[in-house]
């Protein structure tokens, strides 16, 4: 035994600038209507395949998965993941499904069920809790029955609470799927397990429980409750709220959009785009939105809110086509269509006589089709058929596809290909409309026979002193995301940042490796020639006579000073950096003179 070197030489280990504060991923958040998800959070996946399993392979959000996951940039670069979150455009009850599909044990048997006779669980809606025993199922015929005898049991504990005594249960799939009575806020639903008896709750029977979150092999990518979805009851919310709330839980995200599924009105549209034009989101997230032929004038026409609004892309899409067709009961063709041009396999069905859930599987001729399920009237009926086309999400989707780390990251909007879109211009005069309104659009040019279709022009809407080109505006919010990671991650690191020289020489250092990395992956160009009325709005920023030289010959010029807060006591300081940048211009366009001698 001998004494310890720490008497005479103590040595702590520590990691330094160890709190690196993370850049956001300027992925897509989808918003959707879908009950599937719970008011006010978000999941987030990294394949169409997850996506589907989770929706469902007809559904919009599957749909929109598989074109987003299947498109690569020029750089040989895709979308690394995509967000789904939910807004509440019809007041909701609080839910429990199963989720049978997850676990193959939780395959339901009535054998299993007519067993027993000491059923029990708990169930607790908002601050209400109740617990369910002796629940005999001898005698029983079906699931159904099952559903209908917990049911009763559920509203009989309810006493005066419409939450329970209203509630249902019904058999879904394979699974059960519990609805409470109210639409209210605040109705957080769970199930527990009760003491004594034989617990009902869990796999192989309702498959309501546990509620712990977990990753399965299965969902490798998302987090899901285990066998069940608790999702709370919600009222309506407004557009507004639901962007700060999603927002708020986690803002890493670069573009959003509304599905169509919750067909948004042009009021809801221009909330949403108010709400992004904000000073609290300035030049931070891109709103994509599609506009149909048939809405071009009114979206466009002063004084729309959309004209003036910063970081949103309008782009031509198509609307669902609505025809006339005769349907036969036990078939699943539909014929007498007036025309099949604009339909595609996998559009999905609606109308008279067809199940949910039904889809196009095959155009056999011009004015039929035939459908994934029998129709189940003979019938000439109004039918629906929904696209599955999504051109709005083009610019989400290369925003999501460029990895800034890398050199000569960034993108020209325009001209990027994205197969299986139809184009929906292939006119001049067409395409001067649309750009006279900055409306974006998928087109088609040709040259000696072939046809090259792409997406056009990759522009915003907004005011003059906006961002109104797609790649500049996402390029901006990736540094200025960039250099707040950096600035606080120096915050965090140190000690403390002197109010002095010395800290001026580390702001400008931590902004310096941000620029260093811009001038790499080219959100600042160098060389780019500036007009007299720059120079001029650069001196006058700046103070300093030959900014303006730095600005064109290095492509930037940045400073830093030290000031007090102002209106605040005690004194306390500040640290203002003014970055002026050359940022990167596209060209869209190449002339020429043949000139013959």
């Amino acid at each position: 035994m001998s004494i310890s070197l720490q008497r005479y030489v103590n040595i702590n280990s520590v990691v330094g600038a160890g709190e690196v504060v993370n850049q956001r991923a300027l992925v897509s958040r989808c918003f959707t209507g879908n009950t599937l998800l719970a008011p006010g959070n978000f999941l987030q996946f990294t394949t169409a395949a997850d996506v589907g399993t989770f929706f469902g392979l007809n559904s919009e959000e599957y749909y929109r998965a598989a074109f987003y996951f299947g498109w690569i940039s020029k750089n040989g670069l895709f979308p690394p993941f995509i967000q789904f979150a939910r807004w509440v455009d019809v007041a909701s009850a609080p839910l429990i499904r199963s989720i049978p599909d997850e676990n193959p044990d939780q395959a339901q048997s009535l054998a299993t069920w007519v067993a027993i006779t000491d059923g029990s669980f708990g169930i607790t809606i908002g601050a209400e809790a109740y617990v369910l025993t002796a629940l005999d199922f001898t005698g029983l015929s079906s699931l159904a029955d099952v559903a209908d005898y917990i049911e009763t049991a559920v509203q009989a504990i309810g006493g005066a609470s419409a939450q329970f005594t209203g509630s249902t249960i019904t058999v879904v799939g394979s699974g059960f799927l519990f609805t409470g009575g109210l639409a209210v806020s605040n109705s957080a639903v769970s199930i527990q397990q009760a003491t004594g008896g034989t617990d009902i709750s869990g796999i192989g029977l309702l498959g309501w429980y546990p509620g712990d979150t977990y990753t399965n092999n299965l969902f490798s990518s998302a987090t899901y409750l285990a066998n069940a979805s608790w999702i709370a009851g919600s009222v309506v919310e407004a557009i507004t709220s639901t962007l700060n709330a999603s927002s708020s839980v986690s803002d890493n995200f670069g573009s959003f959009l509304f599905l169509n599924n919750l067909s948004l009105n042009l009021s809801e549209i221009e909330e949403a785009a108010t709400w992004n034009t904000g000073a609290v989101n300035n030049n931070k997230y891109l709103y994509v939105v599609p506009v149909v032929a048939a809405n071009v004038t009114s979206y466009l026409t002063s004084p729309s809110t959309l004209i003036v609004s910063a970081g949103l892309a309008l782009t031509l899409s198509q609307s669902s086509t609505v025809q006339p067709g005769i349907t036969a009961s036990g078939s699943s063709v539909i014929t007498g269509l007036n025309s099949t041009t604009r339909l595609q396999v996998g559009m999905p069905v609606s109308g008279s006589g067809i199940t949910v859930g039904s889809v196009i599987i095959a155009i056999p001729s011009f004015n039929s089709v035939q459908i994934s399920i029998n129709a189940t009237a003979s019938a000439t009926v109004s039918l629906t058929f929904s696209t599955i086309q999504f051109p709005e999400m083009a610019p989400a989707m290369i925003a999501a596809a460029t990895d800034y780390s890398q050199i000569n990251a960034v993108q020209n909007y325009m001209f990027q290909v994205f197969p299986g879109l139809t184009p929906l211009v292939t006119t001049d005069s067409a395409a001067s409309s649309y750009d006279a309104l900055s409306l974006n659009y998928y087109g088609q040019t040709q040259t000696a026979g072939i046809e090259y279709n792409f997406y056009q022009r990759g522009l915003l809407q907004g005011a003059a002193t906006d961002a109104l080109d797609q790649n500049i505006y996402v390029n901006e919010a990736w540094l200025k995301n960039a250099l707040g990671s950096s600035l606080m991650s120096l915050l965090l690191a140190l000690s403390q940042l002197p109010a002095n020289a010395q800290g001026k020489g580390l702001t400008l250092l931590a902004i310096q490796s941000v620029i260093d990395q811009s001038l790499l992956n080219g959100v600042i160009s160098v060389g780019k020639l500036l007009t007299s009325a720059q120079q001029a709005f650069i001196t006058s920023i700046t103070g300093d006579n030959n900014s303006w030289y730095q600005v064109q010959n290095n492509g930037y010029w940045v400073d830093v000073v030290i000031g007090v807060i102002p209106d605040l006591s005690p004194v306390q300081y500040q640290a203002s950096y003014t970055l002026v940048y050359s940022k990167d211009d596209v060209i869209r366009k190449i002339v020429g003179q043949d000139i013959l001698i």
